[in-house]
């Protein structure tokens, strides 16, 4: 519950666009959908839960590090569109130093 934001990436952007509508999109209570690689691009909005759906990349797995050294929002909610190696979810769990990621 409450506003989210949606973080994806490239491929995950096309898929989400093919299975849901802009309509769709926000009865779901998503205010923004934006990129990965973008969220550097504007200020913390801590009053925002955000969902990421990427691919299970060493490249993602970087930024989601990144973006979790100084985050952006109040939570994190993490899903791969394929399966996690063991080694980037370790690397995921390091990173995580404020623990942001719920799930």
């Amino acid at each position: 519950p409450g506003m989210k934001v949606l973080l994806l990436d490239d491929a995950t952007t096309k898929t989400v666009s093919t299975v849901y509508s802009q309509t769709q999109i926000l009865e779901r209570d998503v205010f923004l959908v934006e990129r990965l690689e973008q969220v550097d691009s504007h200020e913390a909005m801590r009053h925002l839960k955000a969902a990421v759906f990427v691919r299970p990349t060493w490249g993602n797995i970087e930024l989601l590090c990144k973006e979790l050294a100084a985050p952006k929002f109040s939570e994190y909610h993490v899903f791969f569109a394929n399966v996690l190696p063991n080694e980037m979810l370790r690397r995921l769990a390091e990173a995580d130093e404020t623990e942001s990621v719920r799930q």
